[in-house]
């Protein structure tokens, strides 16, 4: 083979795995998950002594405030200088973002520290129980080179709210949040880091995925956990928190592993994902293109109240 024949190969060979590698998150093309996507009519037992069980409440304002301060709409102050993280595509633009998610967390009390893996590094916040055992809420902290306002804005800022809920609180079990690197090039930080995991020490792992567009307003979302059994507990949870709270949500059914909860199912460890109603035909319209920035089309009332049937699932779990 010549050299030029040769070079083709290498240059058809690259192209083929980058294809790969984007079909592991790229929810567009996935045709399976569209075809089955339905409503969960189950009734899921109410919690037990609902007045009495911690009601944790999200503000949307704080919700929208955030998620503008992490796609650069505001101006953010990291280690006493003024930053904009407008994009959390390149290397630059993720690392202000783990700065800006570090000064966050240590202000509520939380334990910070990074995984390196070689071509990033995964954020991690952490409060200690005393069990040994962990939960690990996840969302994922890059984007597509654009301000991923949604994608994966929404999740990320969930999560620090929920970690604000819970902050005062003593839990018999460990929280601990993971704002993964390299989603978006293939699930690349879920996949280094769940190699590092003690299963027997997991509880599981909910993945908080774009939550922000509810265009139809019916409240419709995903929990999505393919039925597996070692991972409906924590659909069970979630959706006792929803019915026991009566919060405008209904569940739709859909399977996908194209996020980082993937990564835990291929290691036999449980996860869910949860995200907006993106397979039952109620997606936005911005994902993974340059209009995914703060405007009309999120709905963060929407995602405030997903936020808080989570959080308020976490926090009956970590017990």
């Amino acid at each position: 083979m010549n050299r030029k024949l040769l070079l083709l190969s290498l240059i058809f060979a690259v192209a083929r795995l980058q294809a790969k590698a984007g079909d592991s998150h790229n929810w567009k093309t996935d045709k399976k998950a569209f075809a089955s996507a339905e409503v969960d009519p189950r009734v899921y037992p109410k919690i037990l002594n609902t007045l009495d069980a911690q009601s944790i409440t999200v503000q949307e304002s704080e919700f929208k405030l955030k998620v503008e301060e992490l796609t650069g709409v505001r101006e953010v102050r990291l280690n006493g200088e003024v930053a904009r993280i407008v994009e959390r595509g390149s290397d630059r633009g993720r690392q202000l973002a783990r700065q800006w998610l570090e000064q966050e967390y240590k202000a509520l009390g939380f334990v910070v520290s990074q995984h390196n893996y070689g071509r990033g590094a995964n954020f991690i916040a952490e409060k200690k129980g005393s069990s040994g055992k962990v939960l690990i809420l996840s969302s994922h902290m890059d984007s597509m080179s654009n301000a991923g306002a949604n994608d994966d804005g929404t999740g990320t800022i969930a999560n620090l709210l929920i970690a604000k809920a819970l902050a005062g609180t003593s839990y018999k079990h460990t929280l601990r949040i993971i704002a993964f690197d390299n989603e978006e090039q293939g699930l690349v930080g879920s996949a280094a880091y769940v190699k590092t995991l003690d299963k027997s020490q997991l509880i599981g792992n909910i993945q908080m995925e774009m939550m922000g567009t509810n265009s139809r307003k019916d409240g419709k979302f995903h929990l999505i956990d393919c039925d597996r059994k070692d991972s409906q507990f924590m659909t069970s949870a979630i959706m006792q928190s929803v019915q026991s709270f009566s919060l405008p949500l209904t569940r739709v059914k859909a399977c996908t592993d194209r996020s980082d909860h993937g990564s835990f199912w291929k290691a036999n460890m449980p996860s869910v994902v949860i995200s907006e109603n993106f397979f039952g035909g109620d997606g936005d319209q911005c994902y993974h293109e340059k209009c995914d920035i703060v405007d009309a089309r999120l709905d963060f009332k929407y995602s405030s109240t997903i936020t808080q049937a989570v959080g308020n699932a976490v926090a009956k779990l970590l017990n």
